[in-house]
């Protein structure tokens, strides 16, 4: 729990750069979204119970290794799926 919080609080620092792709808070990300799929910033971030900037770090870091993919809703909140992989 400690190793959690202080990657977290690296994360809300240093931002998309202090994320460990392998860590906890990175796969329960991805665990989460492949179990109830995509999901708009805002209600991961209470379902996940984590800071929106936090959730916004992990988010870039997952987007540039190419786990997730983010998208738009009609009314223009930011969606988070899981990237579609190519076969």
């Amino acid at each position: 729990l400690a190793d959690r919080e202080s990657e977290e609080e690296r994360v809300r620092q240093r931002g998309f750069k202090a994320v460990n792709p392998a860590g906890l808070t990175a796969r329960e990300l991805v665990l989460h979204l492949s179990l109830h799929g995509a999901r708009t910033v805002e209600r991961l971030s209470r379902e996940l119970q984590l800071d929106t900037k936090v959730l916004d770090g992990y988010v870039g870091a997952l987007v540039r290794k190419g786990v997730i993919a983010l998208g738009r809703t009609n009314r223009g909140s930011t969606v988070v799926r899981l990237a579609k992989l190519s076969a």
